[in-house]
């Protein structure tokens, strides 16, 4: 499994290489969380261990946050499973806007759940249980995405 300052390192830089453009820090944390529920969805296990936290404008990795102004720099090879969703989930999202995201990720169960006992704009200390990301999981159709796209593009890599 990857560890998702990996995970987040590759996406900044497929996006920046993909869109020509940086990735906001916001966009990133809602992109994590959609990777997280995709991995669910597709594999029926989480793609990484660390916990997203249910902050007011969306789901929030803490480890990510630590690591943003440097995460470009980052070069360490990711599993080929994680490449593959990271392209899919950035051929669904990367051109939608980050408040777009966000909006988005505040229909989910699992950032609900993880803002029960929250004031409407407390940061958040509350993880989402990744029980409640696999019920988001379940309206994801697997054979909705065109995947042969996906492993043409990976053909390099040995699986």
């Amino acid at each position: 499994m990857d560890q998702v300052e990996h995970i987040a390192a590759y996406l900044y830089n497929r996006y920046c290489i993909l869109y020509g453009q940086k990735l906001d820090e916001m966009k990133l944390h809602k992109l994590l969380y959609l990777l997280q529920r995709e991995a669910l969805a597709f594999y029926n296990r989480p793609l990484f261990n660390e916990s997203l936290l249910g902050w007011v404008h969306g789901p929030v990795s803490l480890e990510v946050r630590s690591v943003f102004y440097r995460i470009e720099n980052f070069s360490v090879p990711i599993s080929l499973q994680a490449r593959i969703l990271i392209d899919s989930v950035l051929k669904q999202y990367g051109n939608r806007q980050s408040l777009d995201l966000c909006h988005l990720t505040h229909m989910e169960t699992s950032w609900k759940n993880s803002r029960k006992s929250m004031q409407k704009n407390e940061i958040g200390t509350a993880p989402l249980k990744i029980s409640d990301i696999a019920k988001d999981a379940k309206k994801i159709q697997p054979f909705d995405t065109d995947w042969g796209c996906f492993f043409e593009e990976h053909a390099d890599v040995d699986r």
